[in-house]
């Protein structure tokens, strides 16, 4: 009856790659001259052929039952275009390049990449050029790796710690060409690292920072955190002339490398211009510079006047870093840099490491979601007496904080336990103290305000008393 049912039909014969292990390709091929020979059938078949396994029996097969074959070559600007019009997107000129760089034709790793993309970018299609630049092939790059869609590409370890073309492997081909007696090894990882670094500087990708350390996360998680993501690319934008000079810095080490035809004069003047770029690095590209300099061109003098522009920069623009809230760390990597770099560092953290109050570290604990050693030593050093004339000192939104931070801590011991508790003990013992003094004041009644919304009224240990008209929630929120 099946026979009957097939005869002179059409039969589309779909994913063969994907079939089970016991059904083989013979049998599958066996079937198929059949239908054709005696049922007088045609058959379709649609498969990627590079992932068959039993792909000496195809080779075969093919030359005695398929009469016609065609092939399906998508090109990167193919599988995008179709992507594309499935994921429309305002970022689609720079993921155009970015998957034209890494060569990918996976339409379906195509879609989740434009995905990714507008995702993090949400509600900034007015980016300029260059911030798109910084962000949207780092990003995809990250993408297409999470989603096995390189093969054999770097991983998330290469990206993070790239530093572009003037990295290991170019420096070791340039120390090399000054040995050249020394025999060269098969060597399969500095190969891949090549390979990986060309892919990098293709996608124009010149290093990593807290931005690719987001992506990351959101790839693994599959969380976003917009607040995080829309800091560092509003950094972007208002340092669109760091970029900029950062691109200035990597063309240098790309010429300094790959165009000989430039002289060392031409090299040393082009790195004399660059002085003026030098309070626009990072630590760890004044470092960079520095020791290309000394070691590449062979200028130690420029070397140390760029070292020194660096620091007197540094020094400058952190002077009044505590003030200005901005106590980001300058070497978030943890990368070597010059001693010099490093003792200005020290001396700009030393300057902006401002006594640490009771109100500093409500802040820097509602800002952060985090605490450190400081933090640490003060909250459990703190006294009922010394948190009475901390609330007692501040007023508007500094009180609010205060109270409601520490109300937090008092709350949560499973989090603050460890290293808050006793600072949370101090608190409860202060606003008692408050309270008995003052129970009709304005400022006692406020603190009861404060542990009754927070439905923790009976640590004060007050007398019965009725309810009070409470002011609206918001009055008390943060």
């Amino acid at each position: 009856l099946a026979r009957k049912w097939l005869r002179e039909r059409l039969i589309v014969i779909d994913d063969i790659e994907r079939k089970h292990e016991n059904l083989s390709i013979d049998e599958i091929l066996g079937f198929i001259d059949d239908a054709v020979q005696n049922l007088d059938c045609r058959v379709l078949l649609i498969l990627n052929s590079d992932q068959l396994k039993d792909s000496d029996i195809w080779e075969t097969f093919r030359e005695r039952v398929i009469d016609q074959e065609i092939q399906l070559a998508t090109t990167p600007d193919d599988a995008f275009t179709i992507a594309s019009k499935l994921e429309p997107s305002p970022y689609e000129e720079p993921l155009r390049l970015a998957v034209d760089a890494m060569q990918l034709n996976n339409i379906r790793i195509i879609r989740k990449i434009i995905r990714a993309v507008t995702r993090l970018l949400q509600g900034r299609e007015a980016l300029s050029a260059a911030v798109l630049d910084r962000v949207v092939p780092s990003t995809a790059l990250l993408s297409a790796i999470y989603y096995k869609g390189l093969g054999d590409g770097p991983d998330f370890d290469f990206v993070l710690s790239y530093g572009g073309p003037y990295e290991p492997a170019f420096a070791e081909a340039a120390r090399r060409l000054d040995h050249p007696e020394e025999p060269l090894q098969d060597d399969p990882e500095a190969a891949n690292r090549e390979r990986w670094e060309l892919l990098m500087s293709k996608l124009g990708i010149h290093s990593a920072d807290e931005f690719e350390l987001l992506v990351i996360h959101y790839l693994r998680s599959g969380l976003m955190d917009a607040a995080a993501v829309a800091k560092i690319v509003d950094r972007y934008v208002a340092e669109e002339c760091k970029i900029e000079a950062g691109n200035r810095l990597h063309q240098f080490f790309e010429d300094s490398y790959w165009r000989p035809d430039f002289t060392r004069p031409q090299m040393l003047e082009r790195a004399r211009l660059l002085m003026q770029d030098v309070p626009l690095f990072s630590p760890r590209q004044v470092t960079q510079l520095h020791d290309h300099a000394r070691d590449i061109l062979g200028a130690p003098d420029q070397a140390n006047e760029i070292i020194a522009a660096c620091v007197t920069a540094f020094e400058e623009r952190n002077a009044n870093a505590e003030q200005r809230g901005d106590d980001s760390d300058p070497n978030p990597f943890g990368d070597e840099l010059h001693p010099e770099i490093v003792r200005a560092i020290q001396e700009a953290s030393a300057r902006s490491q401002a006594p640490m109050t009771l109100l500093r570290v409500c802040r820097r604990i509602r800002e952060r979601n985090g605490w450190g050693a400081r933090e640490q030593a003060l909250m459990r050093s703190v006294t009922a007496a010394d948190y009475e004339a901390a609330i007692r000192s501040v007023t508007g939104d500094d009180l609010k904080l205060l109270l409601l931070q520490s109300m937090e801590i008092h709350k949560k011991p499973a989090v603050y336990q460890a290293d808050f508790q006793s600072a949370a003990d101090s608190f409860v013992q202060a606003c008692r103290t408050i309270v008995a003094a003052e129970p009709d004041s304005r400022f006692g009644k406020l603190i009861k305000v404060v542990f009754r919304r927070a439905d923790r009224i009976q640590d004060l240990q007050l007398p019965a008393e009725p309810a009070p008209l409470l002011p609206d929630r918001g009055e008390i929120q943060m």
